[in-house]
């Protein structure tokens, strides 16, 4: 299956109460880190956990839901993707996808896709 790729997600405030581990320092290392307080040596072993968020975050990479919003062309659709999208939808049964298909392309972004797939030189694959 090849290598995977890991997604590392800055979660301050929501796994551990930050300013739990600023109380812990000293103020002369709070004055000599103003503004760059993440940089403070073992900051992160000194902060306190949010009880639950980690079984909380567990739960979320478990069960994923909602809508996966695609723009991409036809051609794409029908053979790159299919087979992984009706993978994807039977290992997480909550998730809807929404695969717009079309022949322009599209401001992705600014139209509320989640992803577009081109080819390397800006056309829409397929």
């Amino acid at each position: 299956m090849g290598s995977r790729k890991i997604l590392y997600v800055d979660m301050d405030n929501v796994l551990v109460d930050f300013e739990s581990g600023i109380a812990r320092l000293p103020a002369e290392i709070v004055q000599s880190f103003e503004g760059r307080l993440d940089e403070v040596p073992d900051i992160f072993s000194m902060m306190r956990p949010i009880d639950g968020a980690i079984e909380h975050a567990g739960a979320l990479e478990a069960q994923p839901s909602g809508t996966l919003r695609l723009n991409m062309a036809l051609g794409a659709a029908r053979m790159l993707l299919e087979p992984l999208l009706l993978q994807y939808l039977r290992r997480y049964p909550a998730m809807a996808l929404e695969i717009v298909t079309e022949g322009a392309l599209v401001d992705v972004i600014g139209q509320g896709f989640d992803a577009g797939f081109r080819d390397g030189g800006g056309n829409n694959v397929g």
